[in-house]
């Protein structure tokens, strides 16, 4: 055991001494709390849908009805708690109430926060135009992105947010697997969560969509629009407030533009001026064509294995 933790040592040392070894990333203080803020907001949603299905397995349990369409508002709990079940089911009952109450107080402080921290980071404006993606996405987004600037191109993007398979090569052998599940899993979290949403309107992406959904299923079809959306958001991000930086010339978040109803109408008109299909969610010209073009190959490809088959036949 002392031999092998003597080699190991001499192998580090050996790649330290070659600077081999890649630093870790550390966000800015800016993107580190905004971080700890919406990761909060996140636990705190699920801590209380959570609560809410107790509730339900305990009024199941006992074989009652809510007369309210929603048990969970001020007039459902109030209801919840008037209701008379046996003694151990009544102290169930308050406990999971009082649980309900706290979140969703706690939520509102959290929501009322982030409101508030939004002024922070006019890089919001960029992507909440994006049809399922609202203030709390675009914060979450743009907080585990941290610095957009230390990506050169949409494909590491799409790398970092573990959503591309892994890949097996061996010679002219390659196999691809599932995706790599690496970098922050509250990215791929509300990456997936928008696109289903994000289909319902971009109609090249709804047919990117349902062409990967023939061939693989729903999930790997929903796994790779999570994915061009954040190819599509990291541009966005990253340019709409110029190469100059959020206060540099031309920025949508300029001095000269810091209204959010200037922001808003800098991104509308330079969203209505993108062409390709992205056009009104200010998606980027150039990821646009490029967008474009890999839809036009795969269609080229489908024609040739089409023809194949047929010469086969």
């Amino acid at each position: 055991m002392e031999l092998s933790n003597v080699g190991h040592c001499q192998a580090l040392a050996d790649v330290l001494r070659a600077d081999l070894i890649p630093e870790s990333y550390v966000p800015p203080e800016r993107c580190q709390g905004l971080r700890d803020l919406t990761r909060s907001r996140a636990r705190l949603v699920r801590e209380r849908v959570h609560a809410r299905n107790s509730l339900k397995h305990l009024l199941a349990a006992h074989n009652v009805q809510s007369p309210w369409k929603t048990p969970f508002g001020v007039r459902g709990l109030e209801w919840l708690g008037e209701l008379e079940p046996p003694a151990v089911s009544a102290l169930t009952r308050d406990e999971l109430v009082d649980r309900a109450r706290y979140f969703d107080s706690a939520i509102s402080r959290v929501d009322a926060e982030l409101s508030r921290v939004a002024e922070d980071f006019p890089e919001t404006e960029a992507i909440i135009g994006i049809h399922g993606i609202g203030l709390y996405s675009a914060l979450l987004i743009i907080a585990e992105l941290g610095e957009p600037e230390r990506f050169t191109n949409p494909k590491q993007v799409g790398a970092y947010t573990g959503l591309t398979s892994r890949v097996w090569q061996s010679g002219s052998r390659e196999v691809r697997g599932s995706i790599s599940h690496q970098g922050s899993p509250w990215l791929r979290w509300i990456l997936v969560e928008a696109a289903m949403k994000v289909v319902r309107r971009d109609e090249a992406l709804k047919r990117f969509y349902l062409r990967v959904k023939r061939r693989s299923g729903f999930k790997r079809a929903r796994v790779a629009v999570a994915r061009t959306l954040a190819e599509i958001c990291w541009p966005e991000v990253r340019f709409r407030c110029g190469p100059a930086g959020p206060d540099g010339p031309g920025s949508v978040c300029a001095p000269g533009a810091r209204s959010a109803a200037r922001r808003r109408q800098a991104v509308a008109t330079r969203a209505a001026r993108t062409v390709g299909p992205f056009r009104g969610t200010g998606g980027s010209r150039r990821l646009a064509g490029r967008f474009s073009a890999r839809l036009r190959s795969g269609a080229r490809r489908r024609v040739r294995r089409r023809r194949r088959r047929y010469r086969a036949v």
